[in-house]
């Protein structure tokens, strides 16, 4: 199950990480060419290269680029790492539900603990009955 929230996870960073680029880069009256554009997501992973390359533009535009791009990634990345919250809160739950105490019913009565007959063999059910551990 890791493989898909993984997935989902990379498609949501992907997907909020190019929309916000778009939003704040265009709110901020800024054209970028083609190729000032795929220097953004090398700024984005934080390469070098095209950190030389943004600074190549006025000073004023490189900090507003790199000021967007940061605050693009800052924004996916908060967002995206709740899908992964929420699995594994759902995980968490559905562990709960599925797990069943490990007391028996004269421990509940409060007679204290049972020991099991050593001749019969330990069986423990789920709630859906169909699994034995």
């Amino acid at each position: 199950m890791s493989a898909p929230a993984v997935s989902a996870t990379s498609w949501a960073f992907q997907s909020l990480l190019s929309d916000r680029l778009d939003r704040d880069l265009s709110a901020g009256g800024i054209n970028l060419d083609k190729s000032q554009i795929q220097q953004i997501d090398g700024l984005v992973a934080g390469s070098q290269p095209a950190r030389e390359a943004i600074s190549k533009d006025s000073e004023t535009l490189a900090d507003q680029v790199e000021a967007i791009a940061s605050g693009a990634f800052t924004y996916a990345l908060g967002n995206s790492i709740r899908i992964l919250v929420g699995i594994a809160a759902a995980f968490t739950v559905l562990t709960w539900w599925l797990i069943e105490p490990k007391t028996t019913h004269s421990d509940r009565s409060g007679s204290g603990p049972s020991q099991p007959d050593q001749h019969e063999p330990i069986h423990r059910q789920n709630h859906f009955g169909g699994f034995h551990l």
